[in-house]
C-alpha cells in the first residue's frame, strides 16, 4: 500500500540526495528545501511504501494563482513500474487545479521518454524548448491548460 503525505523535516536530506543525482543543476540542499516549503506556495510531497520514501513531487504555485509549475518528480529505483509515478503525477495536477491553477508547465529532458509518455497520459503538451541545456541535455517545456475559468467561485 502506497500513500501520498507531506514531506517532513526529517525527509529533506533523502529528498535532496535524489534531486541531486536526477537533477544536479537545482542545487536543492535540505536547507534550501526547508527554506523553499516555509513559502505558502511551495509543496513538497512524498510516496510512502512499506514504511519507506518511495518518491516525490515537489511543485509551486505562483503568485497569481493561475500558473503552477511542477519543479520534480521521482520515483526510487526500486519502486518503479508500480504506478507510484502516475499517482505522485495525479496528486500534484489535482493539487494544483484545485487551487484554482489554469495552467500548469513543467520541464523535461528531451530524451526522457518515459517521462514525456507520463506527461503526454496526463495531457500535457510540448509548448517549446527551453532557453538552455540543464546538465548538458536539451530541455522540453510541457504544459497541461486546465482552464478552470468556468468553476464556481465563493465569495466570502
Amino acid at each position: 500500500m502506497m500513500q501520498i503525505v507531506k514531506a517532513q523535516d526529517s525527509d529533506f536530506r533523502e529528498i535532496s540526495g535524489l534531486i541531486m543525482r536526477e537533477f544536479p543543476y537545482m542545487n536543492a540542499t535540505p536547507e534550501k528545501l526547508r527554506e523553499r516549503t516555509g513559502r505558502k506556495n511551495y509543496f513538497i510531497y512524498k510516496a510512502v511504501a512499506n514504511k519507506e520514501l518511495a518518491g516525490f513531487v515537489d511543485f509551486e504555485i505562483g503568485s497569481s494563482g493561475e500558473l503552477g509549475k511542477l519543479n520534480g518528480l521521482e520515483v526510487k529505483e526500486k519502486f518503479r513500474a508500480r504506478g507510484i509515478g502516475r499517482e505522485l503525477l495525479k496528486f500534484a495536477v489535482e493539487f494544483m487545479q484545485g487551487a484554482g491553477c489554469r495552467r500548469i508547465q513543467l520541464l523535461v529532458k528531451e530524451k526522457n521518454e518515459k517521462a514525456k509518455a507520463l506527461y503526454r497520459e496526463f495531457g500535457f503538451e510540448f509548448v517549446g524548448m527551453y532557453s538552455k541545456r540543464l546538465d548538458n541535455s536539451l530541455v522540453e517545456i510541457m504544459e497541461l491548460d486546465l482552464g478552470n475559468e468556468n468553476e464556481l467561485r465563493y465569495v466570502g
